[in-house]
């Protein structure tokens, strides 16, 4: 039975290796969907005609609201997949473990051996979401830049 999970998650990685561009697509749409429901909310689709430079302070803040979020995001899961949060998440669960296993007669693991459990699991991607991040935050530069320029 262990060996048909090990081959499931071979062939499931083989499959997701042939397409990699999957997640920048679907990160892309994501954001995308993101700065337009800003664009909606600032009264982009209104009706009515705004001048150039409404337009353009506009989309500059939907691409840059959306974009650093993502960014942010991005961000956030390469340093807790580096390990910055490791600290933290074993000092909460070691305090609320620490009665219960008391009373179980269990010992509670060390930080050393957290850290190894910790570091023979599989790293969540993150790059994707950094790139599509700095994209749409220079695409709200381009506007920035236009915007000043009216």
């Amino acid at each position: 039975m262990q060996e048909k999970n090990k081959t499931d998650t071979a062939e499931s990685f083989e499959e997701k290796a042939g397409r990699p561009w999957l997640k920048y697509i679907i990160a892309f749409a994501a954001v995308s969907v993101v700065s337009v429901l800003l664009m909606w909310y600032y009264g982009l689709f209104s009706g009515e005609r705004h001048p150039t430079a409404i337009v353009l302070r506009i989309l500059a803040d939907s691409f840059f609201i959306s974009g650093a979020l993502t960014l942010c995001i991005g961000a956030l899961v390469f340093v807790s997949r580096h390990g910055a949060f490791d600290a933290l998440v074993y000092s909460v669960k070691y305090v609320f473990t620490l009665h219960y296993n008391h009373k179980q007669g269990i010992k509670n693991e060390t930080f050393y051996e957290y850290k190894q459990r910790k570091s023979e699991g599989t790293k969540t991607p993150c790059l994707f979401l950094i790139l599509i991040g700095l994209l749409f935050v220079l695409v709200a530069g381009l506007f920035s830049a236009l915007f000043s320029h009216y």
